[in-house]
């Protein structure tokens, strides 16, 4: 929360406490805790009518018993992100994105001094915490496509401003107010479509469809984009699964079908499995209609949260420039911070499922990362995937020539 107080599981000073150091609200090994405060302190005040005494089983003012406290808190963090609005179906990140993630993490915004606003709004998910002076919160960028009301208390969203009036009569288009806080600059526009693809946890193949038939089996977009679903499965990105119709009787018959990398398997009965050419033929011959969709994996919930991967430090402090790792010939292995994500993590460089090596320092809080095949020169973008679950963020490195390229 932007200003340090509800659920804030490091302590420190915040708005309401800026010269002093105020113990944590919440348990920093149980997220359960920050949401719980959350709930405790809306349910006491905002959601409570003034003057009403009530209180629950263990005497904490408002509606809702402990236990169904307790059991939105959990719901609350069960509720995964969106995903990314715009990111390709390939999964890869667009140049412009690319752009975007170097100017906002590494390059910055030139006013008319470097100012980089990754160094508070750090990964792996654009927000740190305790400014230094005034203990606020640097809130996260992820989402900020769905969010027209900018900086703390919306200071720049009022209509007696000649500037936010042109746009709010346009509708208030978010691109718009955002470009607000880089006053507009050009250069700094990619920043926003890094922010429309960056990660939340999906695979950007996640969600896509394609229905086949007589017609659409004969345009090129559709065959490419089950290329691309199947090509994601076969990286375990998704779970594609079809659902159709067998044509071959008047009466019609449905269909369960989920693709095992190679064929098309039905998910009932006789467990038929079918080629993609004998589908598409089927398709040609007016004898099948189906719907792909690619679907996620089972282990997404509360338990199995989003992984993350930042530069070695601290998750939540701002400290300074985010240090991305150079990988060159003489450095083959890479070391960052993660967490929720095991050694045997698929690892995705640029959307594409490699091979590679992850080696986890626990007590080192040390994540070493090296790759079978030394990517290609450039910024380069990782992610790590659990098996058949969610997606990291995406995290800048970079591979050079030398050493003395490197520096």
């Amino acid at each position: 929360h932007w200003d340090g107080i509800p659920g804030d599981p490091y302590g420190g000073n915040n708005s309401a406490n800026i010269r002093k150091h105020v113990e944590p609200n919440s348990d920093v090994k149980d997220p359960v805790t920050s949401a719980r405060h959350l709930i405790d302190g809306g349910l006491a005040t905002t959601m409570m009518t003034v003057g009403d005494k009530k209180v629950n089983d263990k005497g904490q003012s408002g509606e809702l018993t402990d236990a169904e406290r307790d059991a939105m808190a959990k719901f609350i963090l069960s509720v995964t992100y969106p995903p990314a609005q715009r990111r390709s179906f390939t999964n890869e990140v667009s140049a412009i994105a690319r752009e975007g993630f170097e100017l906002f993490h590494v390059h910055g915004d030139l006013q008319p001094k470097q100012n980089v606003c990754g160094d508070c709004h750090r990964m792996p998910f654009l927000v740190s915490t305790n400014t230094p002076g005034t203990g606020m919160e640097a809130p996260t960028w992820r989402g900020a496509y769905d969010r027209w009301l900018i900086l703390p208390q919306g200071r720049l969203n009022i209509i007696d401003f000649d500037f936010y009036r042109n746009v709010a009569e346009k509708g208030a288009p978010e691109r718009s107010v955002w470009q607000f806080s880089w006053a507009g600059r050009k250069r700094f526009d990619p920043v926003w479509d890094m922010v429309l693809e960056g990660s939340t946890g999906f695979s950007g193949a996640f969600a896509r469809q394609v229905t086949l038939n007589k017609t659409s089996v004969e345009e090129s977009l559709s065959l490419q984009l089950l290329d691309s679903l199947e090509q994601s499965a076969r990286e375990g990105g998704i779970v594609l699964e079809a659902e159709g119709v067998w044509l071959q009787s008047k009466k019609g018959q449905a269909v369960n079908l989920q693709f095992d990398g190679d064929r098309y398997v039905e998910t009932s009965g006789s467990r038929n499995a079918y080629s993609r050419d004998e589908l598409i033929s089927l398709v040609a011959n007016g004898e099948f209609i189906g719907t792909f969709t690619g679907q996620m994996g089972s282990p997404v919930d509360l338990k199995h949260p989003q992984p993350a991967l930042w530069t070695l430090g601290s998750l939540q402090r701002q400290s300074g420039r985010q240090r991305f790792p150079v990988l060159h010939e003489e450095k083959k292995v890479m070391g960052m911070s993660g967490r929720h994500f095991g050694e045997d993590a698929h690892l995705i460089v640029d959307g594409r499922r490699v091979d590679g090596k992850i080696e986890i320092q626990q007590e080192r809080n040390l994540v070493l990362i090296s790759f079978e095949e030394m990517p290609s020169k450039g910024m380069r973008l990782l992610q790590v995937q659990n098996p058949n679950g969610l997606f990291s963020n995406d995290f800048i490195f970079y591979v050079k020539e030398t050493p003395e390229k490197s520096e």
